[in-house]
């Protein structure tokens, strides 16, 4: 894995809300969110479907919920229509292939990540100006 995409990745803001497990209100906005950017919906997301150009937003999401917010792999994965926490998993190492090998994709992963960090209004204020 390319130790600078590694670096970046590692750097989580974590949104918990004490004993729930989780900031489900987060990852509900970063399904929407990724779908968006990819251009997809997010029924397509929740859906069986295995056609890359639905499974990759997919993937991100389930990436971005984890780095992000302090759910179980297998509570993200219920919120994206899967049942086992070993597809959350996978899709978690697959994004983190992909994007060392896939320059556009691993920068569309980096915008996402960045929409929540703590300070994202910032951040997504200056990245909206560059654009």
């Amino acid at each position: 894995m390319d130790l600078q995409w590694q670096n970046d990745m590692t750097q989580a803001s974590y949104i918990v809300y004490p004993g729930l497990g989780g900031d489900v209100p987060t990852a509900m906005r970063i399904i929407g969110v990724t779908a968006n950017i990819f251009d997809v919906t997010v029924e397509e997301m929740k859906s069986k479907t295995r056609k890359r150009a639905i499974a990759d937003p997919r993937h991100v999401a389930f990436f971005v919920i984890r780095k992000r917010t302090g759910l179980s792999l297998k509570s993200t994965a219920g919120l994206l229509g899967r049942e086992d926490h070993t597809t959350s998993g996978r899709a978690i190492k697959k994004v983190e292939d992909l994007a060392c090998n896939d320059y556009a994709f691993a920068q569309k992963v980096k915008f996402i990540l960045r929409q929540f960090d703590a300070n994202s209004a910032e951040t997504v204020a200056t990245e909206n100006r560059q654009l």
